[in-house]
């Protein structure tokens, strides 16, 4: 009888904690084992919430995926959901079907906030900026030469 009344236990925190927001396999069992549950009840939980469709770490990726992919990079995107127990298989697989396009959210953020590019002290600060979010150095020189090629036609 104690098993079963600790297993719904476990269930109802994995539940409380679904609430708030979408978690994935591995938060979830971090904060029950926080709280104390045997790692046979946190496993039960898991299970069923997983069954019943409220975990699913192929929908977490794809969700956060498209949410962060236009201020951050697909590295860091990847470093993050790693550390939130998702695959890097999954991460591809998701990244994929999202459609990710970095170099245009990198032109996206140059024509917004660097003006002046054409300084190399600006342009050093963007490219820094950019890899410290997680963009692909090739990515990064690919969009500030192109950026640099349309203020050049714009002038002529």
């Amino acid at each position: 009888m104690e098993k079963q009344c600790r297993t719904y236990s476990a269930f109802d925190t994995a539940a409380y904690y679904l609430s708030f927001r979408d978690r994935t396999k591995k938060e979830l069992t971090d904060k029950l084992t926080d709280k104390g549950y045997s790692l046979a009840d946190i496993e039960d939980a898991i299970s069923k919430l997983e069954l019943y469709g409220y975990i699913n770490d192929e929908n977490y990726a794809l969700s956060y995926i498209k949410g962060n992919m236009k201020r951050k990079g697909s590295k860091l995107i990847a470093m993050e959901l790693a550390r939130k127990g998702i695959d890097k298989e999954i991460f591809y697989q998701q990244a994929e079907l999202s459609g990710i396009d970095e170099f245009g959210a990198i032109e996206a953020v140059l024509r917004k906030r660097y003006s002046d590019i054409a300084n190399d002290t600006t342009r050093r600060k963007a490219y820094a900026y950019f890899m410290r979010k997680g963009y692909k150095s090739d990515d990064i020189n690919r969009a500030i030469s192109n950026f640099l090629k349309q203020e050049d036609n714009l002038e002529i």
